[in-house]
């Protein structure tokens, strides 16, 4: 966990967010949101190198010139500090609303106003959490079968590729156990894992995110084949494990 880090990925998330305005004047919110914008009380919240920098701009349109705005962008800002994958999302806002879950205190303004669509409500995300787990079966095809064939070289790539898919998981599965989710999705993954210890029902999830986060976290400090191997392993057991989960309480 680096204080510096968070600091350096704040002041790049401004200057992206400036050239992101200077490139598209009519954006009415470029917001920051996500683990990098949340608390990190612990190594679990923040993964240098997997966990992203999550960027949503909403404009008229949505994204125009994708090249161009990535050569403009790099040119004008660089590469995120860290390794920090980008995550660049531009949303039409004559297309909303937004699927991903927004709630007051999990994000913050850094140009504009705030996003043009109401605040989720708990029915809402918790619909979206159910429809989300009820895809875990094709998340595990896609993690088993991209690791097939892959030199050892490709294994870092594939696992970033596929990062998304398994930290969110234990919240999702905690909101749908019953847990209200303007809590859950208000918390790091810090505050979710001491929650969730208190929830028999979600035991055997819990058990298996943590594994893939510790294993995830080695991964991330030492690139070696073997810890990259054993993260995919741990997250392709922490998805079987959703999944037969969603099964049971189906």
């Amino acid at each position: 966990m680096s204080e510096t880090l968070r600091r350096d990925l704040f002041d790049y998330a401004g200057a992206l967010a400036a050239a992101l305005h200077a490139m598209y004047p009519d954006a009415v919110s470029i917001i920051l949101k996500g683990s990098a914008y949340k608390q990190w009380d612990s190594e679990y919240d923040f993964i240098p190198g997997l966990s992203d920098l999550d960027v949503h701009v909403y404009r008229p349109g949505g994204l125009v010139d994708p090249f161009g705005t990535r050569r403009r962008l790099l040119a004008a800002v660089g590469e995120p500090p860290g390794r920090t994958p980008l995550q660049l999302l531009m949303l039409d806002v004559a297309d909303l609303p937004d699927p991903w879950t927004l709630l007051d205190g999990t994000y913050e303004v850094l140009a504009g106003s705030a996003p043009p669509l109401p605040q989720s409500t708990a029915a809402e995300m918790r619909s979206r959490d159910r429809d989300d787990l009820l895809h875990v079966d094709g998340w595990i095809r896609q993690v088993a079968g991209g690791v097939v064939g892959k030199i050892d070289e490709e294994l870092w790539e594939f696992l970033k590729r596929v990062r998304w898919m398994f930290p969110s998981i234990l919240g999702r599965v905690a909101t749908v156990a019953g847990e209200d989710p303007s809590l859950i999705w208000r918390m790091n993954r810090t505050a979710l894992l001491r929650h969730t210890a208190e929830l028999p029902s979600v035991a055997a999830v819990r058990s298996a995110t943590v594994d893939y986060l510790d294993a995830a976290i080695t991964a991330a400090r030492s690139r070696r084949s073997a810890d990259v191997e054993r993260a995919l392993e741990r997250g392709l057991h922490q998805l079987q494990t959703t999944w037969e989960w969603v099964r049971a309480t189906e």
